[in-house]
């Protein structure tokens, strides 16, 4: 939001107008959603994929603990 404040008030000042708040999304937020769900699920597939699979030094695996439970 501050970004889009400022952005309309950068065209204000360089155009002379002030852009309503629907060209202030298509100009300053719209083009950028598809690129951060882009780098959403990257960040997420990479995550998935250098996430160990198997528990290593005293870790416990909640899928296998037999009567394990929170104290």
């Amino acid at each position: 939001i501050p970004g889009l404040v400022v952005l309309g008030l950068w065209s204000l000042k360089t155009q002379g107008t002030l852009p309503g708040p629907w060209e202030l999304l298509v100009m300053g937020l719209l083009p950028f959603i598809p690129g951060d769900i882009l780098k959403i699920t990257g960040a997420a597939a990479l995550t998935r994929a250098i996430t160990p699979k198997e528990p290593y030094g005293e870790e416990i695996d909640i899928q296998k603990a037999e009567g394990w439970r929170v104290p």
